[in-house]
């Protein structure tokens, strides 16, 4: 007897529930490793972008970099969170600026 795969087992499955009158086949998870978080922490910014934590820190500062600190009511620390595409706006701006002839148009 030959070893069942992934594939046939869903397979064995789909017919099965066809034979119950079943009409609507179950969802199977989709990729989404290319999907980018909206938010992310510094860290996440370091290994997405390869910007340093003191380097994106000046970029918040500058206003160029959106972020948001989430923190309990009166409390002074708290967990800053970096708005993931602002990121990616900034180094495409940069980009597009750095070589002004190249007509690069990003699908953000």
């Amino acid at each position: 007897m030959k070893p069942q795969t992934h594939i046939t087992r869903i397979g064995s499955y789909l017919e099965e529930m066809k034979k119950h009158g079943f009409t609507t086949e179950p969802v199977i998870a989709g990729n989404c490793t290319d999907v980018m978080p909206e938010f992310g922490r510094w860290q996440d910014v370091q290994r997405l972008f390869g910007i340093k934590r003191g380097t994106l820190y000046n970029l918040i500062q500058e206003g160029v970099v959106k972020s948001v600190m989430l923190r309990r009511k009166g409390n002074e620390k708290g967990c800053r969170l970096i708005y993931l595409q602002s990121v990616s706006q900034y180094l495409h701006r940069l980009m597009n600026e750095q070589n002004p002839g190249d007509s690069f148009d990003p699908q953000i």
